[in-house]
């Protein structure tokens, strides 16, 4: 539910908008990302400030341009497994000096972590595109992950995750009695006995 008070929201013909309550915002056509996979630029659930436009790229399609410091795009990401990834990016850019990329997380909670930041070469072409990469920890679950203009200009194709290492873990059912751990509470030192499986 939205509820705005009139005073300062305006369309884009600069009207202000009246006030309403209890506004119900659908969220059934918000996209979710599944990683390990791959993710269009275009295919964000909010933009602050990127402009879409055609790509000539393998694939064609759109790419995600135009940027100023402080532009940002938000993906809704559904990660399987939590651990290391490698982050590709497809990037062009025709400024001399390139630009650079911050790759965030923004949890449900708030408290925007910064997963790395990357510089964007110049490419001699805002059509020049050439694919980069990263790494970084991803925690599993669902959460937005955002594209943070560090430093303008480039352009943005698209993202790729791929899965390096796992580092979570699944739940364990202490009930299968697999292993032992004492002494509980331990001070300084903590012993596991493991047990062969008896299937």
């Amino acid at each position: 539910m939205l509820t705005y008070s009139p005073g300062k929201l305006q369309s884009e013909d600069k009207v202000l908008l009246e006030a309403f309550s209890n506004l119900k915002i659908s969220t059934e056509n918000i996209t979710t990302h599944a990683i390990p996979g791959k993710i269009e630029a275009e295919e964000f659930i909010y933009n602050y400030g990127w402009v879409r436009e055609d790509c000539s790229d393998e694939g064609a399609g759109y790419d995600m341009g135009y940027t100023d410091d402080g532009d940002f795009l938000d993906f809704r990401v559904d990660a399987t497994n939590g651990g290391r990834y490698k982050v590709l990016y497809r990037v062009a850019s025709g400024n001399s000096a390139g630009g650079k990329i911050d790759l965030e997380m923004v949890p449900e909670n708030g408290g925007i972590s910064l997963l790395h930041t990357f510089s964007v070469p110049p490419t001699s072409g805002w059509q020049n595109w050439t694919t980069l990469s990263r790494e970084s920890y991803l925690p599993k679950g669902q959460y937005t992950i955002r594209l943070l203009v560090n430093k303008r200009e480039f352009n943005i194709n698209w993202m790729e995750f791929e899965l390096l290492e796992v580092t979570g873990t699944d739940e364990i059912s202490l009930s299968d009695n697999l292993f032992r751990i004492y002494p509980n509470p331990a001070k300084s030192k903590l012993n596991i006995d493991f047990r062969e499986n008896s299937q």
